[in-house]
């Protein structure tokens, strides 16, 4: 509740005491920055598929896969206490961000996603140097049992 001039009306509050949006600007900069968490989130994943895709499995991909995940989940967080604040406008500025960076990188999404198609039958036909149609890394894993 904001006291100011003897006005009795609510403001909300958003993720920390002091940052109270009791005016047009504050509400205009929280909305823009809810769509940009919601938009950076949809960086993130794709982001995840790239390394997934591009880098070869080994210890650094697992370790800047996890960091991703760890930073993807924070930001998911974060933007459930904007749409938890019950304000229309800031649940439809993160709908609006997640649209946008959906949008945005679809193209990056479906091309990663076919690359990773070709690559699962290329080693599913036996075509990836396994032997037969066992795949190399069930080879490799295999070998290094024994």
């Amino acid at each position: 509740k904001n006291n100011n001039n003897n006005d009795n009306y609510y403001c909300l509050n958003i993720y920390f005491p002091p940052w109270i949006l009791d005016n047009a600007m504050k509400f205009t900069f929280a909305m823009f920055g809810s769509f940009a968490l919601a938009f950076f989130m949809e960086v993130l994943f794709v982001s995840q598929t790239y390394v997934h895709v591009t880098m070869i499995p080994s210890r650094e991909r697992k370790m800047i896969k996890v960091g991703l995940h760890v930073v993807q989940e924070l930001l998911g967080y974060l933007i459930m206490l904007v749409v938890m604040m019950l304000s229309i406008e800031m649940l439809f500025s993160v709908l609006a961000g997640l649209m946008f960076g959906y949008a945005w990188f679809y193209d990056v999404r479906e091309e990663k996603q076919q690359q990773q198609q070709q690559q699962r039958r290329v080693v599913d036909s036996g075509g990836g140097g396994g032997g037969g149609s066992a795949s190399p890394w069930y080879v490799k894993r295999q070998q290094n049992t024994f």
